[in-house]
């Protein structure tokens, strides 16, 4: 029997790298006076400045709340169901190496064109 598990844990595992990765990158951008803690409040970019990439992580985590929540969703089921596929677990690890590199792309280039093909 194949397990949906091991795809899921990798996925909760990857949610909270990134955003413990969203807390630093904000921590520092506060701490270094590049913006005001007030932001946080209302989340007003013409009131306070944050930089382009604090707004960018923290948009990315929010990310993190979509697609790959249908997937854990679809890997529940997988599990709950019992269905043993082969295909179906790789796609489920094809879909995690596709989330890393959507990340890769997000954070640092951040070409629309390739993110979609991601």
């Amino acid at each position: 029997f194949m397990s949906f598990l091991d795809p899921m844990i990798a996925m909760v595992f990857y949610i909270f790298v990134i955003g413990v990765a969203n807390f630093l990158v904000r921590r520092r951008g506060v701490k270094s006076g590049a913006f005001s803690l007030g932001y946080f409040r209302h989340y007003d970019t013409q009131k306070y400045s944050p930089p382009e990439f604090v707004v960018r992580m923290g948009r990315h985590f929010d990310n993190q709340f979509q697609l790959p929540m249908l997937f854990l969703i679809t890997c529940a089921m997988f599990l709950v169901l019992r269905i043993s596929s082969p295909m179906a677990l790789a796609c489920a690890w094809l879909f995690l190496l596709s989330r890393g590199l959507h990340t890769s792309i997000h954070l640092t280039t951040n070409n629309i064109l390739q993110r979609a093909g991601a």
